[in-house]
């Protein structure tokens, strides 16, 4: 096993899914999920509002000092850090995004929470600075 799969195992037991608990979608939700999307598609995530917060709450706990894209809590730091994980071009192939949601690291986020689509909207968008 390479020193990667390791800590990725490792991870997977400190790290827990989210986004994937609460009361079950009924079909007032899904309308009101749809309204939500073509919003979010107006208005997509913005780095300090959405992303910044959902990387502190959900990756920070392990992100830090000499580890692999280490964040601090400020927002401008981790923003230098975090960028060169994105891709504008192809956000759900993005090292952030398949991290994140487990594709290629320990799930902290569920593949279809707002958490992810939070960081799907603002790469899509240019994964910008504001």
């Amino acid at each position: 096993m390479t020193p990667r799969i390791v800590l990725g195992l490792w991870l997977a037991a400190a790290c827990t899914p989210r986004g994937d608990t609460g009361p079950a979608e009924t079909d007032a939700d899904a309308d009101a999920d749809t309204d939500a999307d073509t919003d979010a598609d107006a208005d997509p995530a913005t780095w300090s509002g959405d992303v910044h917060p959902v990387l502190t709450d959900s990756c920070m706990g392990c992100h830090q000092d000499a580890m692999p894209m280490a964040l601090t809590g400020d927002p401008a730091a981790d923003y230098d850090t975090v960028v060169p994980y994105t891709d504008v071009a192809d956000p759900s192939g993005s090292t952030l995004y398949e991290a994140a949601t487990g594709i290629a690291h320990a799930a902290v986020l569920a593949e279809g929470s707002a958490e992810a689509g939070a960081l799907l909207s603002w790469m899509a968008a240019g994964a910008r600075e504001d």
